[in-house]
């Protein structure tokens, strides 16, 4: 298994240390490559738990983060198609997102874990 440093490189590790957490989470690519050079998958920009779903104004809370639903979002339930409807509290999840400028985050997908 691959360590911390070998996974982020110097660069992450360095914005991990300066505090820039948050930041550099946002921007993890979705596919990257190890040291050796092969390319591993990162399906997910957030994994958590749903706190709270709001279909009526197109919102899901998860660990006390707040992502907006995209007009064109995706949810996953197993290798099948779903819908919003089927997201519940309590529900573990992986996200994707696109931020926009004003700093609001949108899910574009969505993947039923449990």
């Amino acid at each position: 298994m691959k360590t911390l440093r070998q996974r982020l490189g110097l660069a992450g590790l360095t914005l991990l240390a300066g505090g820039f957490t948050a930041l550099f989470l946002g921007t993890v690519p979705a596919s990257a490559a190890d040291a050796d050079g092969s390319s591993t998958e990162q399906p997910y920009q957030v994994i958590g738990m749903i706190d709270s779903v709001d279909l009526k104004e197109g919102y899901v809370i998860i660990d006390d983060h707040q992502y907006n639903f995209s007009s064109n979002l995706q949810v996953h339930a197993g290798n099948r198609s779903s819908s919003r409807y089927s997201l519940r509290k309590g529900a573990q999840v992986g996200l994707n997102m696109e931020v926009m400028p004003n700093g609001q985050k949108m899910a574009t997908e969505i993947w039923m874990l449990q």
